[in-house]
């Protein structure tokens, strides 16, 4: 059987957006789910947005769930996983703001591996494309 959810992520609120993380968690772990995650994200404005430190973490750790929630082995963009997960346009965000978070997903991904038991979903980092862009994929420890 096949089910397709649609889900617009610019209207939701905040609290939608993290209740359907969690749906797409609990169903990943109980059954076949494939997720389409937008493959560019387009900038919307020239106004760049400077992001805290706390709201940094707070978009890498609702990456993180998108991200395991998705299939096993499946290609995932950093600027995708933003997109989708903060509901807010990569390219908007400062330089700075870019950095800060493409070196602390990766970081928090490499710590979960770490402290995964063998079998559990982590994200490990892939490569980079000919755009510089962080690539990770969903696999099994």
């Amino acid at each position: 059987m096949e089910i397709t959810i649609t889900f617009n992520t610019a209207s939701a609120s905040p609290r939608e957006l993290d209740a359907f993380i969690a749906l797409i968690a609990a169903a990943r772990s109980t059954s076949s789910l494939e997720i389409e995650l937008p493959d560019e994200t387009e900038q919307a404005g020239t106004d760049l947005i400077e992001l805290s430190d706390e709201q940094v973490n707070d978009a890498i750790s609702k990456m993180h769930a998108l991200a395991i929630a998705s299939d096993e082995g499946k290609d995932l963009k950093a600027t995708a996983l933003y997109g989708v997960a903060v509901r807010s346009d990569w390219g908007q965000l400062s330089p700075n703001t870019r950095k800060a978070i493409g070196r602390r997903f990766r970081k928090f991904t490499e710590n979960h591996e770490e402290q995964a038991d063998y079998g559990e979903i982590v994200i490990r980092f892939k490569e980079r494309n000919l755009q510089n862009m962080a690539i990770y994929q969903a696999v099994r420890k």
